[in-house]
């Protein structure tokens, strides 16, 4: 009896499988994985580990796709992955939900793409893609000589004492500056978050007398993009 469902369900997977529609679906499934990858480099305002993230998207994409074409040919398959991936952790805490939001995407591609469903994950994810060029406003910055500069300014006064000042000396050094978002405490402390793209090594040596110099009361850090923080 076992044998016989066995048989029944090779025997349906293969009348379902056409190699001309899976085809379509693992090249159409690469692709958009990519265009998301250059999306969320190009859009996103993380500030962690962003350089990791857009390399393990297209990754991500295909081995949910290859996931998908495996499990959905049986049902004792699926069940025994969720058996599996209930072992499996997170040992790195994503700490933006923006990233989140990228990743699940990306999963999404590779179920809709895996259960060849080719026309209804194809117009979705033109939608998003639409809504994200347009909704979002953000300049390209070269990812090579890109840092995280993060000030900490010890209470309201102080800032506006030195703000303007401050800025300016830091366009001045940094060949591109963007100033990502402002907090500030319950202590009345002001933290500024800020990407910035330095022409050379010789620009961060120098951004960092000027701190020492004109600013030694703030805090601040300066660590490359790629690094989880």
């Amino acid at each position: 009896m076992e044998n016989l469902i066995n048989n029944n369900q090779l025997s349906n997977f293969a009348e379902e499988f056409n190699i001309v529609i899976f085809t379509i679906a693992i090249f159409l499934a690469v692709i958009t994985s990519f265009v998301l990858k250059y999306t969320y480099e190009v859009k996103s305002k993380s500030l962690s580990s962003k350089y990791q993230i857009s390399l393990i998207i297209p990754l991500l994409t295909i081995i949910v796709f290859l996931v998908i074409m495996i499990v959905k040919s049986s049902l004792a398959l699926s069940l025994g992955l969720v058996g599996a991936l209930s072992i499996v952790r997170f040992r790195t805490p994503i700490k933006e939900p923006e990233d989140l939001v990228y990743l699940f995407l990306a999963i999404g591609l590779g179920i809709g793409y895996g259960s060849l469903q080719i026309f209804i994950t194809t117009n979705i994810f033109i939608v998003i893609m639409i809504i994200i060029w347009l909704l979002t406003k953000k300049e390209y910055i070269s990812s090579s000589n890109d840092y995280n500069l993060i000030i900490d300014i010890k209470n309201s006064e102080t800032y506006e004492k030195i703000n303007e000042d401050l800025i300016k000396f830091i366009k001045r050094v940094c060949r591109e500056v963007r100033l990502l978002k402002i907090e500030k405490n319950d202590k009345g402390e002001i933290s500024l978050f800020m990407s910035v793209n330095f022409e050379n090594f010789n620009k961060i040596q120098e951004l960092n007398q000027i701190f020492n110099n004109k600013f030694n009361s703030v805090k601040y850090s300066i660590y490359e993009s790629k690094t989880l923080y």
